[in-house]
């Protein structure tokens, strides 16, 4: 069966992407029934039992239990690390470089989704979406820290040691905030995971509440680009869920309303069952029609069906 991989709370303040990861394996459960009696319940046995997918709600446990007890705008995990003082050249990423001098002293939490071992781990960014620094100073409630050395944090050693057994075709990293369905800058021009992420975003823009689809843009060490590393062409994506980017960054990761989380599952739930069903194809649906030769000589035909889109109108 083909492997799909779901991960939520990266960042340990982004509460809501543990209960959407998890939302989304306990609808496959309890939607499930042999036989099947619609073809709602037809769509789900048919992943089920074509579809090999693994569920990581919470990445990030020592940083998510932080901020239910000390610090509710923890992003980081809690490794704590006691460096001497040091001077040292970063170098950035698209070139360039800069000459970091820290003191000695203990910095706390870097950020597992700067941290994994991808060929660009430790080069900085300064993009409007995202950020990354070698700098340990740059830790703390809101890292963007890469860690001492690529691949050094706990948790981000298990994902990607489970990345490498199990050579996952698809993969969803939650997050949030802004309502972006975001790509890895080196996807841009791949086929497939355009169009399936392109109609994903239609999925979830059905609900009422669109999302855009962009290019994460400036971001390294993270599992989006760790995950096309290691399994090249497939499609990998990292959803931001709720709430949408309005520049108050307090109200943003002090956690969703009550009200909003049902509706925030909902609005996610078709896509993320499309890419699951997609973790088995190659290729988009083609744009025309053919024709298939059953005379000899004979050939192969391979009937290629829009793995995303045979989830529009889906309700859970």
């Amino acid at each position: 069966a083909h492997k799909v991989l779901f991960t939520g709370c990266h960042h340990a303040r982004e509460w809501i992407s543990v209960a959407v990861t998890y939302y989304v394996a306990e609808h496959l459960i309890q939607t499930f029934k042999d036989p099947p009696t619609n073809e709602k319940e037809k769509r789900i046995k048919h992943l089920l039992l074509n579809r090999e997918i693994w569920f990581v709600p919470m990445v990030n446990p020592d940083g998510h239990e932080f901020t239910m007890t000390q610090d509710r705008l923890w992003r980081p995990n809690r490794k704590a690390y006691n460096l001497p003082a040091a001077t040292f050249t970063a170098q950035k990423l698209g070139g360039g470089s800069r000459t970091i001098s820290h003191p000695a002293g203990v910095f706390t939490g870097p950020d597992p989704n700067r941290n994994y071992p991808e060929a660009n781990w430790g080069l900085e960014t300064n993009g409007t979406l995202a950020q990354t620094s070698r700098d340990p100073r740059d830790a703390g409630q809101s890292s963007i820290w890469t860690g001492p050395s690529p691949g050094s944090e706990a948790e981000v050693q298990r994902i990607a040691a489970l990345y490498r057994a199990q050579r996952f075709r698809a993969g969803l990293s939650y997050h949030s905030f802004s309502q972006l369905l975001l790509f890895d800058r080196r996807m841009k021009t791949d086929v497939l995971t355009q169009a399936v992420g392109r109609a994903m975003n239609d999925l979830i823009a059905e609900r009422g509440n669109p999302y855009q689809f962009l290019s994460a843009g400036e971001i390294t060490g993270d599992l989006g680009s760790f995950a096309i590393e290691t399994s090249p062409g497939r499609p990998s994506y990292v959803p931001e869920l709720r709430p949408p980017r309005d520049g108050n960054l307090a109200f943003a990761f002090s956690g969703l309303p009550e009200n909003q989380i049902e509706p925030c599952f909902r609005e996610n739930v078709a896509a993320a069952l499309a890419l699951a069903n997609c973790a088995g194809h190659n290729a988009p649906a083609a744009a025309t029609a053919t024709s298939a030769q059953f005379a000899a000589p004979s050939t192969t035909c391979q009937v290629v069906l829009d793995c995303a889109k045979v989830f529009k109108g889906y309700q859970p």
